[in-house]
């Protein structure tokens, strides 16, 4: 499962994307997230796509962090980073957490 934003138009987003591998298509997940963002760091830990950071329109560094549950279908806020980040990566290790 990946994330994907239109940075190109530099563009907030409240919704993603999933990538099928079988498929080859893209679809858009169902629900929106509580704060627009661009350039923000992603990855699925305990089978939730966290996304965490990136930047608003007013070109603030977040802090935020919100999870999808692809079995519920929606989004939740998680609790926010100490330091706003954004053109970020993330990496999911098991049993160690998420390292932004």
């Amino acid at each position: 499962m990946l994330l994907t934003t239109d940075a190109a138009r530099l563009v907030q987003h409240r919704t993603a994307e999933a990538f099928d591998p079988e498929l080859q298509r893209w679809h858009a997940l169902s629900g929106q997230m509580a704060t627009e963002r661009k350039y923000c760091a992603a990855a699925v830990l305990g089978g939730r796509l966290y996304v965490a950071g990136g930047m608003n329109e007013q070109r603030h560094r977040l802090a935020e962090v919100e999870a999808y549950d692809p079995r519920e279908g929606k989004w939740q806020r998680v609790g926010p980073m100490q330091v706003g980040i954004f053109v970020g990566c993330a990496n999911a290790k098991l049993g160690l957490g998420c390292f932004v």
